[in-house]
């Protein structure tokens, strides 16, 4: 029985495809659609905030729980999906003439916890993503790591710039196009350029990545490994990438 709410928003998620935004401009698969539901009951996600992680252009859900990807670059990109009271998710998404088929995400509930009182003193609460930087940094043998009070000095910096000055080895060339290339260390042997994640996910952008994309104002941590023997096992993907730069928001 519990899954008969999420057929009924289902079926109201795919008849939009047809009756989705207007927009004459843009051909029909820029108009992909997504939906998001509650996990436990099915029912839509009204008000969910979809937004695109390079661009921080944000769209959100209708009271049905569906939003058009059309703002969204050519070819897709990294989006967050985020509701309070709910576990944000973040997934790469691709738009293209082959790529239009609607998406259906299921958002999980936060669990939450009795009430304690606490002090000034007390730790704030931090996502799994950044627990995970604080334990490597006290653990790790090797690569750079900047928290987010070091950042937070000089945050109106350029990202490719800010790691030139704080990450040694890293290789940052600055492009044609303006940009600013992340290149593989020449501690590096075979393998391309680093992968680059963002809070656990891998940037599925063409390589070189351009850092520039991203925003310094809304990163957390940062963590670099120059080569694929140094970064972690879940960070290591496969031998293509050579090293990997690991960028956590903040909350």
């Amino acid at each position: 029985m519990r899954l008969l709410p999420v057929t009924l928003s289902l079926i109201v998620f795919f008849t939009q495809v047809a009756s989705a935004q207007d927009a004459p401009a843009l051909p029909a698969y820029r108009m992909r659609l997504i939906g998001v539901f509650d996990d436990r009951s099915g029912d839509p996600v009204e008000a969910a905030d979809i937004v695109d992680v390079l661009s921080g252009n944000t769209i959100r859900t209708t009271s049905t729980g569906t939003a058009a990807l059309a703002f969204l670059p050519e070819g897709g990109g990294l989006v967050r999906i985020r509701k309070v009271g709910f576990e944000p998710q973040t997934m790469m998404v691709s738009i293209s003439p082959t790529d239009t088929l609607p998406i259906t995400i299921l958002l999980k509930h936060v669990v939450e916890l009795a009430g304690v009182t606490v002090t000034d003193t007390a730790p704030r609460s931090r996502s799994p993503g950044l627990r995970g930087f604080e334990e490597r940094r006290r653990n790790a043998a090797s690569g750079t790591f900047i928290t987010e009070a070091e950042i937070r000095k000089e945050e109106n910096r350029q990202v490719g710039n800010f790691l030139i000055a704080h990450v040694p080895n890293i290789v940052i060339i600055n492009s044609r196009s303006g940009g600013m290339t992340l290149r593989k260390s020449p501690r590096c042997g075979r393998g391309g350029d680093p992968d680059v994640y963002l809070d656990g996910v891998l940037v599925a952008a063409p390589k070189p990545i351009d850092v520039s994309e991203f925003n310094l104002q809304n990163i957390a941590a940062i963590e670099y490994y120059p080569n694929t023997a140094t970064a972690p096992p879940e960070f290591n993907r496969t031998s293509s990438g050579c090293g990997a730069l690991l960028l956590w928001s903040r909350q």
